[in-house]
């Protein structure tokens, strides 16, 4: 999925019922650097976390569970 943000929770119902449900979830978070443009200094600096990305993860993972619950 590109975006998370626009996976609805009856598209998911309708992966698992196509795929007959997953083993596992991966949701990777595009980490936000500095500005500076030098990539040496992004290393160094702390990665911050997109709470927004995660609760939508969260959402789906949720959704997953509870309807693979049913079947």
């Amino acid at each position: 999925m590109e975006d998370i943000h626009k996976l609805a929770s009856n598209k998911v119902e309708v992966l698992i019922n196509n795929f007959g449900g997953f083993d596992f979830i991966i949701c990777q978070n595009p980490c936000t650097y500095s500005s500076k443009g030098n990539l040496a200094a992004d290393m160094d600096s702390h990665a911050s976390l997109d709470f927004m990305l995660f609760h939508e993860f969260v959402r789906v993972l949720q959704r997953v569970r509870s309807t693979m619950g049913r079947n």
